[in-house]
């Protein structure tokens, strides 16, 4: 059961906590007061789709926080464990939009993935929001609702997984079999390539290093002329650094004998002499080994050019032309299996067309099975909703298509609102009001009450007054018998069977929009369903006509109560 709804800086709404109770719970208020946006913020916390433009005005981010009472059902206790969120009595669902766009989800204040929000949100809520009627005109959506009825989404996942299944190996063979001369032509690219690459005999690592050797053969004369003055000016010629430092250690040597402080900075001295005989050693051996090589500086300026256009055309380094070497051979070798893949297809193909007709047969007459209860369910429900002269059939018939993903059946909701009239496809009726009805008639057989779940409808009424909407609210008060129930309604027929009765009101200035909440006392109830009767100005007879239809659901729902 959804206990609170806390709502701050989310559209015209700066703040806002709305407390719920069981049963049915009503918002009223005028057009544009803002209902519609608490069910909108809800849908957020719940995991919807978030944008920026749902951030206030002025705000940094918008926060709307779901309190519900935890109902302690197995599937919530696994997607706990999966996504490791703390359980308690409570499941505090929470949901903070940046005006960059970004969010962040919450689960008792561990952050979660949008997703598991989500999945959390369709255990413990339904919205039936103002565009459901949609889902009712489309072949889709009512094969869901049968489906639901039927007790069959197990068997059309299973279904659907098949399809899928098919359709990727159908793809994969149409891919190989569409253009075999375009096949040919790519295993002849590929086999040039991979010779030209392999013909190369590249290493990792070897295009820095024949770089550097270039640069060494480039510059051979300079390098030699530097190398040779550094080694005399250190070791071999005349006034060298090493024998000046070799006079300098034997007059430090000298000076020890009288201050014994000397020895150190004579071993120091001589740590240095060594380090420069090191030094002079390498310059002489680098200096042997620099030579003109014209030849050598041709092949290797040749080995780079081969390198360069190998890398122009496969890569950014040796290391990316490798890499493609390697898948261009996996590719070579599926094309040059392709035949045998085909052969392989083919024979997954036929074994899950088979498995799929077995499974589309047994979903098609779970459907069939659940038609003719279904048909007489709807009609007992639309005869609670003052269209008990209405037909209604189903036409389940095999699939212009043979196989969807939706298994092998067409169905097509068929009604008659009126005696003698034929029977057309929902797509057909022109009355809101009809459809209303017929979409809460449809769901209160489908989806079966389950207690744990909350159940909102945002404005069922469309359409619809009088008696009708008397009918309606007698509906919604059965069905919250069972579970909670929240319903935007403008019809005061339908408000007055309320358990709580929430009022909503916009408040404007010249400066700023405000939605403000206030839960009804039986008093105020009864002005809230005047007002709703006759506009802001109350007068006696709309009063009179308040109090009448005030009495007349205490009485309803009193003798309700004792008949459940």
């Amino acid at each position: 059961m959804l206990q609170q709804i806390n709502i701050r800086n989310f559209a015209i709404i700066s703040h806002l906590e709305i407390d719920f109770a069981p049963g049915l719970n009503l918002l009223t208020g005028e057009t544009g007061a803002g209902k519609s946006i608490i069910i909108d913020a809800l849908g957020m916390a719940l995991g919807s789709r978030g944008s920026s433009e749902f951030v206030q005005t002025g705000a940094k981010q918008a926060v709307v926080e779901a309190v519900f009472l935890n109902p302690c059902i197995v599937e919530i206790d696994q997607l706990a464990e999966e996504t490791g969120f703390a359980l308690g009595k409570e499941l505090i669902l929470r949901r903070r939009l940046d005006s960059s766009g970004t969010s962040k989800a919450y689960i008792n204040d561990s952050q979660v993935n949008v997703a598991s929000l989500r999945r959390l949100g369709e255990l413990l809520v339904t919205i039936h929001g103002q565009s459901e009627g949609d889902e009712l005109l489309g072949s889709e959506g009512q094969l869901s609702l049968l489906d639901l009825y039927a007790e069959s989404t197990e068997q059309l996942k299973a279904v659907s997984s098949l399809f899928e299944r098919l359709r990727a190996v159908s793809n994969e063979l149409d891919k190989i079999s569409t253009d075999e001369r375009a096949r040919i032509r790519e295993l002849d690219l590929l086999e040039h390539q991979i010779r030209e690459i392999e013909a190369a005999k590249l290493d990792p690592g070897e295009e820095e290093e024949t770089k550097k050797q270039c640069e060494l053969l480039r510059h051979s004369e300079k390098i030699r002329e530097l190398s040779k003055s550094a080694f005399q000016q250190l070791y071999a010629g005349d006034g060298a650094i090493t024998s000046q430092l070799a006079e300098v250690i034997n007059r430090v040597a000298k000076l020890a004998d009288f201050e014994s402080s000397f020895s150190d900075i004579r071993g120091r001295l001589e740590e240095a002499r060594f380090q420069l005989e090191d030094a002079a050693n390498f310059i002489r051996d680098f200096l042997s080994g620099i030579e003109d090589d014209p030849q050598t500086l041709e092949n290797l300026e040749l080995r780079l050019d081969a390198i360069n256009t190998l890398r122009r055309k496969y890569g950014e380094s040796v290391e990316d032309v490798l890499i493609y070497l390697d898948k261009a051979k996996e590719r070579r070798e599926s094309l040059r299996t392709a035949d045998e893949r085909a052969g392989e297809l083919r024979i997954e193909s036929e074994k899950i067309t088979q498995e799929y007709e077995k499974a589309g047969a047994k979903l098609s007459k779970l459907r069939k099975n659940a038609v003719k209860a279904f048909t007489r369910d709807v009609c007992k429900h639309l005869a609670e909703l003052a269209m008990e002269k209405a037909g209604f059939e189903i036409s389940l018939t095999p699939h212009p298509r043979g196989r969807t993903s939706s298994g092998i059946d067409n169905v097509v909701f068929m009604i008659s609102t009126n005696p003698g009239e034929d029977l057309k496809s929902l797509a057909r009726i022109a009355s809101g009001g009809e459809l209303s009805r017929l979409m809460l008639a449809i769901k209160s057989c489908a989806m079966e009450p389950v207690s744990h779940r909350t159940v909102i409808f945002d404005e069922v009424d469309t359409g619809i007054g009088g008696r009708v909407a008397e009918f309606v609210g007698r509906k919604l008060k059965r069905l919250s018998n069972a579970q909670q129930v929240i319903c935007i309604t403008h019809l005061p027929q339908i408000a007055v069977y309320a358990n709580q009765h929430t009022s909503v009101l916009k408040i404007s200035d010249d400066k700023k929009t405000e939605v403000n909440i206030h839960t009804l006392s039986d008093e105020e109830r009864v002005t809230e369903l005047a007002r709703m009767l006759g506009g802001e100005k109350i007068t006696d007879v709309t009063r009179e006509h308040a109090d009448e239809l005030w009495h007349q659901a205490r009485k309803y729902s009193a003798k309700f109560q004792e008949n459940s």
